[in-house]
């Protein structure tokens, strides 16, 4: 009995140890497996831009478009990240919020890793109302409003606030001795120019520099009676905040019945071709925008050389943004290993410099973008960099 009992048991214990062993084998395959899976995921990275790329305004729409897809052509060339390819699904808002907040909703419901856009700080409140409940990462290139400063959130931008940009107009204004200024500007774009008046009032506050209209419009109808009113104030010089095609619009017949007085304009203008648009009109025309180095770096030549044989005409910053901003999440997913927004917004905000085309700038533990800005002047027909000491007027 005792003999049979020891040989049942060891045979038992023997089996029960191989199929213990084997268990613990196929879970040690399974957790390779997963791993090995998890390094070599082939899934695309799906970017989602959103933008207006076909109203009267698109052409901030179309160069944001542009930057963004040359972008993933080099990130392409290098093999992608970690082997991975990206798939690029673009929505146009039409220059409409209520389209814009529909149309992000789309992209969010095709599974999208990231929206970069919008370009106009206009769209921006309906691009995070749709993403609020899905967390999606933001990135965008050229929205600049006041209004984000400080909100712990998942909008990240590359460009720098508004408030900036109405500084350094008002120092150009001080420096030109202007006394009598009207302020012009485009009232679907609010949430952006607020930033820009704030940041002019603010230090014009104790100067003698007197505002004497601050004029909104809205359609392109409202030219003559806009031009009207800018006409009886008499002022001695104006600041354009709009697009490029409306501000030479307003430039244009406003000099048919009066002699022009010192002209002034924001990023907004520049970046939107106001040069093309105006023509003469426009000579001697002082705009902000973002950063330009007297001597071009190595990546900003190669930049504009690819973007110029790509697309046939040189960058705007718009398109310079959207790239950077494009290149900024394929480096934070690069560092976090993870398309998780979470851990993409840590990784950017922990980077203590980044590279852009034009030099290094950062990003504040808020998201907001810090880089310093430039004065530019048009002069015989074409668009210089400027010191703010060698303007004369």
């Amino acid at each position: 009995m005792g003999k049979s009992f020891d040989l049942k048991y060891g045979i038992l214990y023997h089996v029960f140890m191989k199929c213990y062993v084997s268990q613990n084998l196929i879970r040690f395959l399974i957790l390779i497996l997963l791993i090995f899976n998890s390094c070599t995921d082939s899934t695309p990275v799906r970017i989602g831009f959103i933008s207006d790329l076909s109203s009267r305004n698109s052409q901030l729409g179309i160069d944001g478009r542009n930057g963004v897809s040359l972008a993933l052509a080099k990130i392409g060339e290098e093999s992608g990240i970690q082997g991975r390819d990206f798939e690029l699904l673009i929505r146009d808002h039409q220059g409409d919020r209520t389209l814009c907040e529909r149309r992000t909703r789309e992209l969010i419901d095709e599974g999208v890793d990231v929206i970069i856009g919008p370009m106009a700080s206009g769209m921006a409140a309906s691009v995070i109302n749709a993403t609020k409940d899905s967390g999606t990462l933001i990135i965008a290139p050229t929205v600049s409003t006041d209004e984000l400063i400080g909100l712990d959130d998942n909008f990240l931008r590359v460009e720098a606030p508004s408030l900036h940009q109405g500084e350094y107009l008002a120092e150009a204004v001080l420096f030109s001795g202007n006394k009598r200024i009207c302020l012009i500007y485009d009232e679907k774009n609010s949430s952006y120019v607020e930033g820009v008046i704030s940041g002019f009032k603010s230090r014009i506050v104790s100067s003698d520099v007197d505002i004497l209209e601050i004029l909104p419009f809205g359609d392109k109808a409202e030219f003559p009676d806009l031009v009207e009113t800018i006409g009886r104030s008499k002022p001695d010089s104006l600041l354009f905040m709009a697009s490029g095609i409306d501000t030479a619009g307003i430039i244009q017949q406003y000099a048919k019945s009066h002699p022009l007085p010192s002209l002034y304009g924001s990023s907004w203008v520049k970046a939107t071709g106001v040069l093309e648009y105006g023509g003469k009109a426009l000579e001697g025309m002082m705009l902000v925008d973002s950063y330009m180095n007297k001597i071009p770096l190595i990546a900003e030549v190669e930049f504009v050389e690819h973007f110029s044989a790509k697309y046939g005409v040189e960058p705007t910053h718009p398109s310079i943004h959207a790239y950077e901003a494009m290149l900024l999440y394929a480096e934070a997913l690069e560092i976090s290993d993870s398309t998780n927004p979470l851990k993409i917004k840590e990784a950017i905000i922990r980077m203590d410099e980044i590279q852009g085309i034009k030099g290094v700038y950062r990003i504040d533990e808020f998201g907001d973008a810090l880089r310093p800005l430039s004065y530019y002047l048009i002069e015989d027909g074409e668009i210089k960099l400027i010191e703010l000491s060698g303007v004369v007027r």
